[in-house]
């Protein structure tokens, strides 16, 4: 660790105390959650016509070399003009995104330029990256019993100072070691032209920081020029995602078309495409790479590319029993519902199934607050194509499941109340299909007793043999619970078979965070793809990543990614801001509107 990141860790705790007095002080003056903005049908953008989609892919043919013979240092300084407009371009498209997907009492804007945080620190943490020639020095590095590498990356500098108690680590492969940034020593290693490559990124329907990021790492960690195709259900925000990248675009490293599946398919088929990262569905890649549903034996050769998905799960949120404050299970009710809620629940990584020890003495109580919070979380519209349906066969499976939420019920109100079903054995849930949905899932593990670490071996065992996918995962664990069963919380984080792994916080806040990686745990096949098969993010650039932890203070102040926190929408410019120039102005813009919110 050196001495930045030292003098941080030191003044941590002072900021955190100073924050923690100023919210009290600033009781009086909360601001009240916003007004709810339901949703507005953003308008259809056309195809882009087929000789302009060859074209584009002539220009990135003619431009791939270059860019392969691009150095870091020159690559930094493209990152360093992205950040110098990142914040207007989120900004911008923030608004945009509020009308397309409401707004639900987060303040102007909130929750859609919380999305675009995983974007500023991807840019920044990357800038970093390429300044050290794709292989930036981790806060520290060291190796588990076993021998397995393990990288803290986060938060590293400055950034401590708003996300300072958090701790992220990338696991490496056992047996691997923990080299970085592939690509950059071996463009050290050749003295001749490189050849470059022409990658196509089918973008994220549902969160455009996605495509953002999916760009960014296509060109710095797979060394590719990028055509893009925006996903129809957003491909409004097109324009904003080039602006966002825009030097990399105007010197014609990429390329943005926008279609339908038949436009992804003349991509994907195109001679002048070497590799396809999907950000999406198992049925989609599935499509791409063997034309619908692969059927063993039958002979089907796949899709001769290098294909790459990152693609759903139906997430667990594991609550390891513990004795807790009455304050304690509603701050921790909070965060398991805030990862059901958020972006109407239509997220890769949103919790589906919290897993509970039947035997747990305050069980019941969590389980009343979580009902609470639920009951007086508003109501939101499922904007995304397909999850209405998806709402439909939760109830016509669990008709008993509970209705919950606050907001308008009339005949024109197109909200959904929020599903939650409890109660229920690990037989009895349905953890195969993603829901992609507002609904919650709560499985109690029978037999378990006061055992916590007879309950983390089941838990476990659930996770990885019930719930269908491998992409993320988070855990509850009380400090005094980790004081006590050290040996179980370790454990669950090493046989959790997920590729991000999040302790004390929702699942989601993990996807944020960009040092870490993001992705499928290792391990799956074309035939049976799963969650997907690769790892994205990882601004480390590590060669041989395994999995990813990140560890969140049990009291962490302020959670400004609850969804209860109501000023959310003035505390997130300046947020973004200090990740992408930290400045003392922009760090004490932030520090009264953080406390005046209500959480």
């Amino acid at each position: 660790m050196n001495w930045e990141d030292r003098a941080v860790s030191a003044v941590y705790p002072v900021v955190q105390g100073f924050l923690s007095i100023l919210g009290k002080i600033c009781t009086p003056f909360k601001v009240a959650p916003s007004e709810t903005t339901l949703p507005t049908a953003p308008p259809n953008t056309p195809d882009t016509p087929m000789p302009e989609i060859e074209a584009a892919l002539s220009e990135l043919w003619a431009k791939k070399d270059e860019w392969a013979n691009v150095s870091a240092g020159e690559r930094a300084k493209l990152l360093e003009a992205c950040l110098t407009h990142v914040v207007d371009v989120a900004r911008e498209t923030s608004k945009v995104g509020t009308q397309a997907h409401g707004s639900y009492g987060l303040g102007p804007n909130g929750e859609e330029m919380l999305y675009w945080s995983s974007t500023v620190l991807g840019m920044s943490t990357l800038l970093r990256a390429m300044r050290a020639n794709g292989q930036p020095k981790p806060m520290t590095l060291q190796q588990r019993p076993n021998g397995q590498f393990v990288a803290e990356v986060f938060p590293q500098g400055v950034n401590g100072l708003i996300m300072g108690g958090m701790k992220g680590e990338v696991w490496i492969q056992k047996g691997k070691p923990p080299t970085q940034g592939r690509i950059y020593r071996d463009k050290d290693a050749q003295n001749g032209k490189l050849t470059g490559q022409v990658g196509l990124v089918l973008g994220a329907g549902n969160v455009v920081s996605t495509t953002v990021i999916d760009i960014l790492h296509m060109l710095l960690v797979e060394d590719h020029v990028v055509i893009v195709k925006m996903n129809p259900v957003n491909a409004f925000y097109g324009p904003f995602v080039e602006k966002a990248v825009a030097p990399f675009h105007c010197r014609g490293f990429v390329k943005i078309v926008y279609g339908g599946a038949d436009v992804g398919c003349h991509l994907c088929h195109s001679p002048m495409v070497t590799t396809v990262h999907l950000t999406g569905s198992e049925r989609t890649f599935n499509a791409i790479v063997w034309g619908g549903q692969p059927k063993p034996g039958d002979g089907k050769k796949p899709l001769n590319k290098v294909i790459r998905g990152e693609l759903g799960c139906v997430t667990p949120c594991i609550i390891f029993p513990g004795n807790w404050t009455d304050r304690e299970l509603e701050e921790q009710a909070k965060g398991v519902a805030t990862g059901l809620v958020m972006n109407s629940s239509h997220n890769c990584c949103a919790h589906e199934v919290i897993v509970t020890s039947r035997d747990w003495p305050q069980r019941g109580a969590f389980l009343s607050h979580l009902r609470a919070v639920l009951s007086k979380a508003q109501r939101r519209v499922p904007w995304y194509p397909g999850s209405k349906r998806n709402y439909q066969l939760f109830f016509k499976q669990f008709p008993d499941a509970e209705k919950l939420g606050t907001g308008a019920a009339g005949e024109d109100d197109a909200t959904e109340p929020w599903g939650f079903m409890s109660g229920l054995s690990p037989d009895e849930a349905q953890t195969r299909r993603e829901n992609w949905c507002g609904v919650l899932q709560e499985v109690c593990l029978p037999g378990c007793g006061n055992d916590v670490d007879k309950f983390s071996r089941e838990a476990v065992a659930f996770a990885n043999n019930k719930c269908w996918g491998t992409l993320s995962c988070s855990l509850i664990v009380h400090p005094a619970t980790k004081r006590a069963f050290p040996r179980a919380v370790e454990h669950a984080l090493e046989e959790l078979k997920y590729g991000t792994i999040v302790v004390n916080g929702p699942a989601p806040v993990g996807f944020a965070i960009m040092p870490l990686t993001w992705g499928a745990y290792p391990g799956n096949t074309l035939e049976d793809i799963g969650s997907g098969n690769c790892l994205v993010h990882n601004t480390y650039l590590y060669d041989h990543p395994e999995k990813s932890v990140l560890h969140v203070p049990w009291n962490f102040y302020p959670p400004f990614w609850l969804h209860t926190f109501s000023n959310l929408g003035q505390v997130m410019e300046p947020v973004l801001s200090f990740v992408a120039r930290p400045t003392i102005y922009s760090l004490m813009r932030i520090i009264l509107p953080a406390c005046r919110s209500q959480k």
